[in-house]
């Protein structure tokens, strides 16, 4: 074989390899789920194709218009899931969104639908007072096990603490409509899969039984102060022991229940006493009383008539 011919035979050696490799490469890229290379494109639509990938990655993405607001304005947020979940048969797959402001209490929290592209929508309205202070605010967004979160800043404000949302309530005597009356005091909560019936508190095991509804299988959050409930380590559901529950680090408990649950009792170190703080103190005030009056009739004996 001459030198021309090696080189030629050389030649198409270089190119079959360099098609293998190109296509193994493909086949890998393709594997890993990433996206196709887009020939002849502009750079808008390639870095539209990079975010939109991105965007398929991330369990939950979240993200509002802007991040300053006043305290009469809307915050529009926004948010894609990458893999949603229905709770139960024929629902609609939901997200829980709860916002807390700069000392940590829950200032509102809400179940929003997810739409059929994965996306989902809410506005929020700063002009209530539980909004009131000025501040960094969470909001967090969470389905299942799968959770994120974006903070916003509010200013402009009156600058006042702003209660707890149970301190709040308990002061007006009820309880807003996404939150369980527990004694006195009032626990924020939000359920897919079903419905709450019922709550009571068992002071003798230190827990809280909450009665529930199951259209399928379902997620409770309970958002409970230490007032309430604390140092929650065992959840029972059907009176038998769960690990499908999580605790997170401000608090909130999550619990998977199944199909046709009844009972999730959550069991703590301390819940909340039988007498609440109101109750407590009108008990105090009738027992004094009792002890004036009593004190009062036996001076009113011993003292000689005149």
């Amino acid at each position: 074989m001459n030198i021309s011919a090696s080189l030629a035979l050389l030649v198409v050696l270089a190119v079959v390899s360099t098609i293998t490799i190109s296509s193994a490469h493909a086949q890998e890229f393709e594997n890993q789920g990433l996206p196709e290379a887009c020939v002849g494109c502009s750079a808008e639509d390639s870095i539209a194709v990079a975010e939109e990938h991105l965007l398929r990655s991330v369990p939950i993405s979240v993200w509002t218009d802007k991040e300053v607001y006043g305290h009469d304005e809307i915050v529009t947020l926004s948010g894609y899931v990458s893999n949603p979940s229905a709770a139960g048969t024929g629902s609609m797959p939901q997200v829980t969104v709860m916002v807390r402001n700069a000392i940590g209490s829950v200032v509102t929290i809400d179940q929003i639908d997810v739409k059929d592209d994965n996306t989902f929508e809410v506005a929020l309205n700063t002009a209530s007072r539980l909004w009131a202070s000025d501040g960094v605010y969470t909001i967090k967004v969470q389905q299942g096990h799968n959770s994120n979160r974006i903070h916003i800043e509010l200013v402009g404000g009156t600058g006042n603490p702003v209660l707890a949302m149970d301190e709040m309530m308990a002061g007006d005597g009820e309880c807003a409509a996404n939150e369980l009356t527990v004694m006195d005091a009032c626990l924020p909560y939000s359920i897919e899969g079903g419905t709450v019936t019922g709550i009571s508190a068992n002071t003798e095991d230190n827990s809280l039984v909450i009665m529930i509804e199951s259209s399928g299988d379902g997620t409770l959050v309970l958002m409970p102060s230490s007032e309430v409930i604390d140092g929650v380590f065992m959840v029972l559901v059907d009176n038998e022991e769960s690990d499908d529950y999580m605790i997170g680090e401000d608090g909130t408990i999550t619990v998977e229940f199944g199909p046709e649950t009844e009972v999730i009792e959550v069991i703590g170190t301390h819940v909340i006493p039988e007498f609440g703080a109101i109750a407590a103190m009108i008990l105090a005030v009738a027992i004094v009383s009792v002890i004036v009056v009593s004190a009062r009739s036996r001076l009113s004996i011993i003292a000689p008539r005149l």
